[in-house]
């Protein structure tokens, strides 16, 4: 991984010696992250890919007009759909009727119980309602510690996608790991940004993604300290911390959090146009993309829930990526 140019010529004495080396070691950085291997191998050569690179070369020059320090190179990525295979269902909701159709499975009384009953029936129109989305995730999960929650939404990973034939942890893009490796070995600050509750994705981010769990930003559900067996646990309840990440609470969440405002920003759905738009606030440069799912074959070819940001990218010259004209491989297992 390539760090920044002030790490390499760290300690070395100002002289006319140590300043040739300093340049070199310049030069070898510029070369080894845009010339000969190419960092995002997975992208088609055309201008999408050119834009990224180029974005990338302007906020990292020191001597240019672009340049923003490091401790400023904030880019914020939404997970599904974004980096992951959101269909047929956002994962999370799909754990969480698992989860619910578990409780009614050990306690008939539960089976006409509302939000247990549409799980318990298997009822996808029901599941896939997103005014159910948060009672389900509250539902589901309320008692658990946080480690037991995270080992169920691990398990559940490890289970075939019903298309696709692979564990659901195969299914991130191979394109934009690449893209949030090229940006960290670049000095950015990857956080994810999501309206899936925020111990789900710290559950497999730093294994699967490289992204620590401190640089997650999710839906917070409420936790409370208890001791059990003379351990310190904390334990699910039914309740969530506002603002929830979606929408104009995505960029609200990010200044909450981090303190900064994104410099790049990427997502896929009308919920993350606000974040889209919050990029590059006072003042500082700015790369927004959304990616477009417009390959039925390798994936999936959908705009329901991103018209919008569609019209958005266009009207407001954001980079629209096409899965199918500038993803090379979508999965590593192709």
């Amino acid at each position: 991984m390539i760090r920044k140019l002030s790490i390499i010529g760290r300690g070395l004495a100002v002289s006319a010696i140590t300043m040739c080396v300093f340049v070199s070691a310049s030069v070898l950085a510029q070369e080894v992250v845009y010339g000969g291997d190419d960092p995002l191998s997975s992208w088609n050569d055309n201008e999408t890919k050119q834009r990224i690179i180029d974005f990338v070369k302007d906020v990292t020059d020191p001597e240019g007009e672009l340049y923003v320090p490091a401790e400023e190179r904030i880019a914020a990525f939404d997970l599904d759909g974004t980096l992951f295979c959101e269909k047929p269902l956002y994962l999370q909701v799909l754990i969480a009727a698992e989860g619910l159709y578990d409780l009614a499975e050990k306690d008939p009384a539960l089976r006409e119980e509302y939000p247990y009953n549409g799980a318990w029936k298997r009822d996808m129109d029901f599941i896939s309602d997103s005014k159910n989305f948060l009672e389900m995730n509250l539902t589901a999960f309320a008692g658990m510690t946080q480690e037991e929650y995270q080992q169920y939404v691990r398990d559940f990973l490890s289970q075939d996608h019903p298309r696709f034939g692979v564990p659901y942890d195969e299914l991130f893009y191979s394109p934009m790991e690449e893209l949030l490796e090229f940006l960290a070995a670049n000095d950015f600050q990857i956080y994810l940004v999501s309206g899936s509750p925020q111990e789900f994705i710290r559950s497999f981010s730093e294994e699967l993604l490289d992204v620590e769990p401190q640089m997650v930003i999710g839906d917070v559900i409420s936790i409370k300290f208890e001791i059990r067996d003379g351990e310190v646990v904390f334990v699910r309840e039914h309740d969530y911390v506002k603002p929830e990440t979606l929408k104009d609470g995505k960029p609200v969440n990010i200044r909450l959090r981090v303190g900064r405002n994104a410099i790049l920003a990427f997502g896929n759905s009308n919920d993350d146009i606000q974040m889209l738009e919050a990029a590059g606030a006072g003042g500082l440069p700015a790369l927004s993309l959304t990616l477009y799912h417009d390959d039925g074959q390798r994936e999936y070819a959908y705009d329901k829930g991103a018209d919008k940001v569609l019209e958005k990218a266009k009207e407001n010259g954001w980079v629209i990526v096409s899965m199918k004209k500038d993803f090379k491989t979508i999965f590593g297992n192709e």
